[in-house]
This record gives C-alpha cells, structure tokens and sequence, in this order.
C-alpha cells in the first residue's frame, strides 16, 4: 500500500476521531433534555391531577355564587386537559425510551471515540505496522458505520449538535502528573 494511501486514511481516522467526540456529546445533550422533559411534564400533569381531584381548585380561587362556581368550573376543565395533553405526550413521545436510546448511543460511541483515539496516539507514537493500522482503522470504520445505522432513527436535535459542538471546542486542560524525579519517597 502506498504512503499516501495510509496518509488519507489517518485523515480520515482523525476527522472521525473529531466527528465521534461530537456525536458522542450530541447524545449525552439529547439524553439529558429527554430525561428533563420527562419529569417536567410527569410533574406538572401529577400536579394538575392532584389539584382537580382534590378539589383544591375550589379553595385557591374561592368565590360565592354561580360566577364562582362557574370559573372553579372552567379552572378545573384547563387544568384536566392541559394534564391529559401531557399525559398523552409522554405516552406518545415515550421520553424514558428515546433517553435509553441517547445512553446507550452514548456508551457505543464514547467507546469508538476512546478507540480511535488510542489507534490515533498508536500511530504516532508510530508503534504500529502499516498492515495493522489498516486493519484497526477497517474495524473502527466497520463498527462506526454499524452505529450510525442503529441509530439512525433516534439523531440528536441540531440544538444538541450545536452544543457539542461548542462543548468540543472548549479548551481542555489535562493535570499532569509530577515528574518522577521530582516525586520524594
């Protein structure tokens, strides 16, 4: 194989090293708003159900006569289908599975991010044959385009793509350890 062969390659390996710490920050933003939307919507339809079935309704906004009456009324019937709407939203938007999916997503390509990675500091430390680069960057490609199509279905939003992307871009500092000499026994 030619040298500007495995050249293009390690390009590629790197721009998919990029690509993978931003998907992998994309599903850990995705995975968090769903769970957030879960219990805010839970909570706020436990809450409307808990006031028009307690009557509280009634006590907060008390009254005198059928005007009285009449607004509780109305109250009562906001309050039971704005909680029916929620309720229905997270049977249908199924927020507890689409945040397994985001996890497990996250798990999947975390990993391949940890991969190539490790390949990519193999390869510069340079303690690794030209036929075994290939077939590592061959089993990182195989695996990450296997993950692509099993997630296919569940992508993060562009929201959560433009905040890891940010993420991504932050500087990161790394504590290094003491040098050994340095280090008293």
């Amino acid at each position: 194989m030619s040298e500007n062969h495995n050249e293009n390659r390690i390009k590629n390996l790197e721009k998919n090293y990029e690509d993978l710490r931003v998907i992998k920050r994309a599903h850990a933003f995705a995975m968090e708003r769903k769970k957030k939307m879960r219990i805010a919507f839970g909570i706020i339809s436990a809450t409307l159900s808990v006031l028009v079935t307690s009557g509280l309704i009634e006590l907060i906004f008390p009254g005198t006569g059928t005007e009285a009456s009449r607004n509780a009324l109305v109250i009562i019937k906001i309050a039971t289908f704005i909680a029916a709407v929620l309720t229905t939203a997270l049977t249908l938007l199924n927020y507890e599975k689409e945040s397994a999916i985001h996890q497990s997503a996250l798990g999947i390509y975390a990993n391949l991010s940890r991969v190539c990675g490790a390949l990519l500091a193999q390869i510069k430390d340079g303690g690794i044959d030209l036929n075994t680069i290939d077939k590592k960057i061959d089993e990182v490609n195989t695996a990450y385009t296997k993950a692509n199509e099993e997630f296919n279905a569940s992508p993060p939003s562009n929201s959560d793509y433009a905040k890891a992307r940010a993420d991504a871009a932050k500087p990161t500092s790394v504590i290094m350890p003491a040098p050994v000499s340095s280090v008293q026994s």
